[in-house]
């Protein structure tokens, strides 16, 4: 009987351990679980990072318009190419459908150029906003256009280069405009924003901020061509 009584005490005790391993293997599946979605979500971010200060180098290196490339072979490769960190680089603090980068000015010969980046969710709100539909399927040089507007009311909207790229969620305009005048003895400007427009309006969408030389800002830093920027 003792014996007997012994074998049933050991099967209690092989059901508690076993209830306890499975517990115990529970618990490290589900730290792995959380591990991995943790890992997924800092990779996620991560990414997203990555994505929103990443430029492709088609968009962000000057672009040789004529002008430019005549201006470069005249100097041997020295532009004068000026930049400046936009201090805002949005149109909408809000909403923030456009984002406008990598300012490149060349005063010598009046010129300027600038990047512009939408996310693709910016369509549904053009499609709202003038009641348009299948923009995604449409390139977007057909329904965008876009001028440059200083603080003494002049318009630059000859637009001397464009073109598009995009990466993942996000699209990039290259824009360059000549013409722009900059001379610092008789009305030099003040500001210059890059206007936005969609499709037949005669008001901008929205606008940028994209220069700026007045009390409140006006740092400049030189612009050096990298290797692959300059003509062989």
């Amino acid at each position: 009987m003792e014996d007997l009584e012994r074998y049933g005490d050991d099967n209690d005790l092989d059901e508690e351990e076993l209830g306890e391993g499975k517990k115990s293997a529970f618990g490290i599946f589900f730290k792995i679980l959380v591990a991995v979605c943790c890992i997924f979500v800092v990779g996620v971010l991560g990414y997203r990072i990555f994505l929103s200060e990443y430029t492709p180098a088609a968009m962000k290196n000057i672009a040789y318009t004529d002008t430019v490339r005549e201006h470069y072979l005249a100097t041997g490769g020295n532009l004068g190419a000026k930049t400046q960190k936009l201090r805002f680089s949005y149109d909408d603090e809000d909403r923030g459908t456009f984002f406008a980068e990598g300012l490149i000015i060349i005063p010598d010969i009046n010129h300027l150029q600038i990047t512009l980046r939408y996310n693709v969710s910016t369509l549904p709100i053009l499609e709202e906003t003038y009641g348009a539909s299948g923009l995604s399927e449409r390139d977007a040089k057909d329904f965008l256009s876009f001028r440059l507007y200083d603080n003494y009311d002049r318009v630059y909207d000859a637009v001397a280069y464009e073109e598009t790229g995009e990466m993942a969620m996000y699209r990039y305009f290259k824009l360059a405009f000549d013409g722009v005048d900059f001379d610092p003895e008789e009305n030099a400007p003040e500001w210059i924003r890059l206007e936005i427009f969609f499709e037949g309006q005669s008001e901008p969408f929205s606008y940028i901020l994209v220069y700026e030389n007045n009390d409140d800002y006006n740092t400049f830093r030189d612009y050096n061509l990298s290797k692959g920027e300059k003509l062989s």
